[in-house]
């Protein structure tokens, strides 16, 4: 005799796991409001955006800097050459 115990495509309310879409298995991250996303609220996703955005641009400056700093005493005598 079999038992009434449901088989496995039988859980969800008769519809079998092939049909499923993922998110019915387990929901996304971001599907409510207030959910922390790898553990990170949105205030520490802001100060790490602004703090990448502000070591970018010091690495650009620092880069056009030094070109322009090179190109400048290009005409002269190097700096190992005054000493």
């Amino acid at each position: 005799m079999r038992t009434s115990e449901p088989t496995p495509t039988q859980i969800t309310s008769g519809t079998p796991m092939a049909y499923l879409s993922p998110e019915q298995f387990s929901p996304s991250p971001s599907a409510s409001p207030g959910v922390k996303v790898a553990g990170l609220n949105q205030s520490t996703k802001i100060a790490l955006l602004i703090f990448g955005a502000g070591l970018l641009l010091t690495i650009i400056v620092y880069l056009i800097w030094n070109w322009y700093r090179k190109r400048k005493a290009a005409p002269g005598p190097s700096d190992d050459e005054l000493i």
